[in-house]
């Protein structure tokens, strides 16, 4: 038998590289708790999908978009580029006629905002401690300013960050997926009533305390379509999780151990 002593700084390595690989740091480890993919068959509504829209008019109101099945509204066989389940609404599957896709005109120079509350806590809390991230796919004609929105207790905000996407052609052929991250993001105050005001507050704002009860994309800019599809929010795990996976590890290295005797 190996003298202990002998193998045991190796052991120690393995047990490291285990830990670096089933173990990732806290801050970039990610969950999916909620997609919305916008499946349907044929043009449809925002409010059919479970989400709202609202944006400016001439008059600087909130103005609803979300019964419309035109300049605002979700058309079907979108074909994008992802193919994941959902844990919300319909399965997705790419270049399926029952993809959909959220859209919206605009001849420009207004505020353009989509949410949805529907998230019902079934993939566990979400909160302004635990959320990692926002991604959505998205592609324009012309430039937009496209950020992630959150809604905490009754207020809202929009990350100070900015993206975008522009590009001609089909959806599958130009969508990029845009990523906010919001564990190190600052923060724009969105004031926002329904029927009344949809506008941008104070910036470097820092998020209270609470649960996240909404969550949505907002944007500026372009004057042409711009597309929005599979909606993803991300948590950071449990600290139970993290335990499976240090678990996992500390079965790989008796398993070394077994193996050099």
């Amino acid at each position: 038998m190996n003298n202990p002593k002998s193998y045991a700084p190796r052991t120690l390595a393995a047990a490291a590289c285990l830990a670096a690989v089933a173990f990732p740091s806290f801050s970039s480890a990610q969950e999916l708790v909620y997609r919305e993919t916008f499946g349907t068959t044929t043009r449809a509504t925002y409010a059919s999908m479970g989400w709202s829209f609202r944006y400016n008019n001439a008059t600087g109101t909130a103005r609803d978009g979300s019964t419309a099945t035109t300049a605002t509204a979700v058309s079907e066989g979108a074909h994008s580029p992802l193919s994941v389940g959902t844990n919300v609404g319909q399965t997705q599957t790419s270049n399926s006629a029952t993809n959909g896709l959220a859209f919206f005109n605009t001849t420009g120079g207004f505020n353009y905002f989509g949410y949805t509350s529907e998230y019902d806590g079934t993939n566990g809390p979400l909160t302004t401690s635990n959320i990692h991230s926002i991604t959505y796919l998205n592609q324009s004609e012309t430039e937009w300013q496209m950020r992630a929105a959150i809604q905490v207790n009754d207020s809202w905000y929009v990350t100070d960050a900015q993206a975008g996407y522009t590009v001609s052609g089909t959806f599958d052929q130009g969508a990029a997926l845009l990523t906010f991250d919001l564990t190190s993001t600052s923060w724009t105050a969105l004031s926002f009533v329904a029927g009344s005001v949809l506008e941008l507050g104070a910036t470097n704002q820092v998020l209270p305390t609470g649960t996240i009860t909404a969550f949505g994309f907002f944007g500026t800019g372009g004057t042409s379509s711009n597309r929005i599809d599979d909606f993803s929010v991300y948590v950071i795990p449990e600290p139970s999780t993290f335990a499976a996976f240090a678990g996992l590890g500390a079965l790989g290295v008796a398993a070394t151990r077994r193996r050099r005797k």
